[in-house]
């Protein structure tokens, strides 16, 4: 495991926002940002665009691939890497604090992903230790949800959480994505499910849908 993220940085250098954005499996930094240009060129919000380190994969017949953690099944018992996530985890905290030290509070930052990034985000975010502004997951999904209630930071138990899930995707399956926010629900995290027409994407709507729900949890944006 890298002992520290490369990334690059999109938007305003006076930001009211800045928003942590984690790829998917086998994807990039770059792939991803411009899957969102729609949401970059948002005048006030900043974008940190990390890379995930390349480490083998289990569903990629253990050949190496940038990932966030070892994924081992797409299917509801597959098994997990605890110790990935774990570890990844702590490669995080030097990203937020970087925003800090240039002035941003960590109640103005948010911890956003697709896929596998998304899943990243709901397990570190809600086990931060610093209050984020809210957690943002597209087309992913709650990892080790029966360890949350133990392992869950109280300080990010009011923190506004938005899951967005394509109703056809084939990657994620829409059900495992309805049961994380169930998961959410049932410990009484503040959490808003939206669903479209697509597979395993980005689309107009769901930004737009973004957009609404940042100008909420930031009203000054």
């Amino acid at each position: 495991m890298a002992e520290s993220l490369t990334y690059f940085e999109l938007g305003t250098q006076t930001p009211k926002a800045v928003i942590i954005c984690f790829h998917g499996l086998g994807a990039s930094a770059r792939k991803l940002a411009d899957a969102m240009m729609q949401l970059t060129a948002h005048p006030h919000l900043r974008f940190v665009f990390p890379d995930a380190p390349i480490r083998p994969v289990t569903v990629n017949q253990g050949l190496p691939m940038r990932a966030w953690y070892d994924i081992r099944g797409f299917g509801f018992d597959a098994s997990e890497d605890d110790i990935g996530l774990r570890s990844t985890h702590s490669l995080l905290e030097p990203l937020v604090q970087d925003q800090i030290n240039r002035g941003i509070t960590a109640q103005q930052i948010f911890l956003a992903g697709f896929s596998q990034g998304g899943a990243l985000a709901l397990y570190s975010g809600l086990r931060f230790a610093q209050r984020l502004a809210g957690i943002i997951a597209l087309s992913g999904y709650l990892p080790r949800p029966m360890l949350l209630a133990r392992e869950a930071n109280s300080t990010n138990r009011q923190t506004p959480i938005f899951m967005a899930h394509g109703l056809h995707d084939t990657v994620l399956l829409p059900a495992l994505a309805r049961y994380s926010y169930e998961c959410l629900q049932a410990l009484h995290y503040p959490v808003e499910f939206y669903t479209y027409p697509m597979d395993h994407c980005v689309c107009n709507q769901e930004v737009d849908d973004l957009i609404t729900w940042l100008h909420k949890v930031v009203p000054e944006l």
